[in-house]
């Protein structure tokens, strides 16, 4: 993911890539304000599921129960 967020921004603020491609810079705050609410999001959704997946341990064979960690472990 950090590679392609690299290669990203790489094609939209150097200027001879922008040439090259015919794209053009992206204002900063529109990376902000769209995608932090949904950032924000997608991390507490993620803990939560991990929560559930670790509440579903059995302390004695230790596997994973219920129907979160069959359905959302990796």
């Amino acid at each position: 993911m950090v590679t392609e967020m690299i290669l990203g921004i790489c094609i939209a603020y150097i200027p001879y890539l922008n040439i090259a491609l015919q794209s053009r810079m992206i204002p900063p705050q529109h990376y902000m304000v769209p995608a932090m609410p949904f950032a924000i999001l997608h991390f507490s959704y993620d803990e939560i599921r991990k929560l559930y997946v670790r509440r579903g341990l059995n302390k004695n064979t230790g596997k994973f129960t219920g129907w979160t960690a069959q359905n959302t472990y990796y």
